[in-house]
Parts: C-alpha cells; structure tokens; sequence
C-alpha cells in the first residue's frame, strides 16, 4: 500500500471515491480518511524487471486529480545472498549482508534492517554489501529468528533458512578477572534463544 498524508484531504461532500493513478492505471483508495488516503497499487506495466519512476496523481472526489511532484519509483525487491556472522547477542552486534538490488538510489528511500520488531538503519558497505548494526535486540518469543532488508522501511525481504540467524544472550563468564599478565582462559557461557544449523 502507498500511503498519501494530509490535511483537510477529503472534501466535507465528496463527488466521488478517492482514488490513485500511476501512469494510466487506475485504483480506488482502500481508505480514505481527512488525513490520509491508502492505496494498494498494481504491479508495474513495465514488468518484473523494471526500475524507474512513473507518474502519480491522486482524487479526492473522483473528478479533480493531482500530481504527486516527485511520482513513484517501482524498483526490484532486494535479495539475501549471504550474512556475516549468522548469530546476533542481545546486546546488539553488527551483520555484514550481501545480495542483489541493495542500492536505494530513488526519492523517499529509507533502506532499513530488521530483526523481530527491530528496525535500523541500513548502511552501505560496498557494491552489494549493507551492513546492520543494531545496538540492542529485543526478541520475540518465536522460535525462529529473520534478518529482513527494505529499501522503502514498508515491503521487507522474505524470511527464508538462508535469512535466519542465531540468537544468543550471555548467562555468565568465568573467571570474571584475571592477571595483568595475561594467559588467563575464559569460559562465556550462553543462553541460545535459537538455533541455525548451517
């Protein structure tokens, strides 16, 4: 769905419903209210391969329509290839991601990570390459765990064996001090929250 905001958007006495057109396609608003119209737009007439923007206008009574100046980019949804490490604490870490169509070269765009219902901020790290860095990690309580990429922070990647991730939370570490020296073996003793076999 595209979501358009406003004030004062639907006229008190409306000729007709509230609608989007993207090029010559035409769609009726899934909801209309004074502040925002939703519109679900069709796939892009220029097929599955197509990257680019196309104009966007929009109707608050059926009759009168308005352009969107910056229009609307259709571009192709990112891909997983690879993430680096495939484990995350808690505490927060940082996942080196490479795929296809990472790069959100279009207005508006707001490439983001996601884990569970932690969003971040994606940041470029090379061609193909983003990275996640995520301070703290809040878990859900289900059993599987997704790394998700966005370009637009509204249609993320699909969860897949290759996008989960390992979850761990440290439950203790012995010793907790040793000689200035050095030498001394650590123990980290964890939690897993859950569990890739790869």
């Amino acid at each position: 769905n595209i979501n358009i905001t406003g004030s004062a958007l639907i006229p008190e006495v409306a000729k007709g419903p509230a609608a989007c057109k993207i090029g010559n396609q035409y769609t009726q608003a899934v909801k209309a209210t004074s502040g925002q119209i939703q519109c679900r737009l069709p796939p892009a007439l220029q097929g599955e391969a197509y990257h680019g923007q196309v104009d966007f206008y929009y109707t608050l009574d059926g009759e009168i329509w308005a352009q969107v100046v910056q229009g609307f980019t259709y571009y192709q949804q990112p891909t997983i290839d690879s993430i680096v490490p495939k484990f995350i604490s808690e505490n927060g870490g940082k996942l080196r991601v490479q795929g296809q169509n990472l790069v959100a070269n279009f207005y508006g765009a707001t490439p983001v990570c996601k884990i569970d219902d932690n969003i971040v901020a994606a940041e470029y790290a090379g061609a193909n390459e983003i990275d996640c860095v995520f301070e703290t990690v809040v878990f859900n309580n289900e059993d599987n765990h997704y790394l998700q990429i966005s370009l637009n922070n509204a249609s993320f990647t699909n969860k897949t064996e290759d996008t989960q991730i390992n979850i761990f939370k440290v439950s203790s570490m012995k010793p907790p001090a040793g000689l200035i020296e050095g030498g001394t073996q650590v123990i980290i003793f964890s939690l897993t929250l859950s569990l890739t076999h790869y």
